[in-house]
């Protein structure tokens, strides 16, 4: 039962991880093809809006996976010590 949650869990966060690669390639097609209709319309804002979040969502997650990161290797070294 352990090992099916442990594929489970990282099947999940790798999924999630390469979600989040392939964000600013989901916005850039989507912004690609030029607005004829409303649809292509919010498609196209869509994407420019992807491509504005992706790098703050980059930027953030650098700050907090740092930290998260000394925050383990602390609890570790607390642990240990």
């Amino acid at each position: 039962m352990v090992t099916a949650i442990a594929i489970v869990m990282t099947a999940g966060v790798y999924g999630l991880v390469a979600g989040i690669v392939k964000l600013d390639d989901a916005g850039f097609y989507l912004v690609k093809d030029s607005a004829k209709s409303f649809t292509d319309l919010l498609k196209h804002l869509l994407g420019r809006a992807l491509l504005a979040f992706a790098p703050l969502l980059m930027k953030t997650l650098s700050i907090v996976g740092t930290a998260a990161m000394f925050l383990v290797g602390g609890g570790i070294l607390y642990l240990i010590c």
